[in-house]
């Protein structure tokens, strides 16, 4: 895959984040791809947050690249591995569902312990 182009964008109506598969709200920052694979072109949206995860994220075992399912497996897998005791980020995962939260805590820990590249177990 070949990102072709890629752009931070103010949002001027709703969309829908590709990764954490949650809203990007009307005057969100967020940034936009487009990219092309064999013949096939696409663009791919998301918020800044949720890019910037997965450039800390180790996702080299997705050889078919990030989508929604791989984003929400990390994590799941970010939360158990480091939170399996927490019961508010155990619940946020498995009841609630909300990842762009999760995103957002996660980045805030990552920077905290100065990690810029994380393998998360499977």
């Amino acid at each position: 895959m070949e990102i072709v182009s890629e752009t931070t964008l103010t949002a001027r109506k709703e969309h829908r984040c590709e990764l954490c598969n949650r809203i990007i709200h009307k005057g969100q920052r967020y940034r936009k791809q487009f990219n092309k694979d064999c013949g096939d072109v696409w663009s791919f949206k998301g918020h800044e947050e949720c890019f910037e995860l997965t450039s800390i994220i180790d996702f080299i075992d997705y050889y078919e690249g990030v989508d929604y399912d791989a984003f929400e497996e990390a994590i799941t897998n970010y939360v158990q591995e480091y939170h399996n005791d927490a019961e508010d980020a155990l619940n946020i995962v498995f009841q609630n569902r909300k990842y762009y939260d999760l995103v957002k805590m996660i980045l805030a820990e990552l920077k905290e312990k100065g990690i810029t590249h994380i393998k998360l177990d499977e």
